[in-house]
């Protein structure tokens, strides 16, 4: 949870400087975050991601990362919740 915004804003930049590589390698590394606690629609997101990358076709990746962060939103408030419980 405490590295995830850290990426997103290194995803930021890597978007923002049209740097499609950059942000595959961070999508790859939140991918593997996301697989291991459970998140598997941002594990999913993730993969759309770097498979862009992949196939040299980078439409939509704009929307797909708007959409990991909202989807990390709702984990996040998940988890806090999850905390308090216990």
């Amino acid at each position: 949870l405490q590295e995830t915004p850290k990426r997103f804003a290194e995803a930021d930049l890597a978007l923002d400087l049209k740097d499609y590589k950059e942000l595959a390698r961070v999508c790859h590394h939140l991918k593997s975050s996301c697989h291991g606690v459970g998140a598997e629609k941002m594990s999913n997101l993730c993969s759309m991601i770097e498979d862009g990358y992949n196939k040299q076709n980078v439409t939509g990746i704009l929307e797909q990362l708007a959409e990991l962060k909202i989807e990390f939103k709702k984990v996040e408030g998940y988890l806090m919740t999850l905390k308090k419980i216990t």
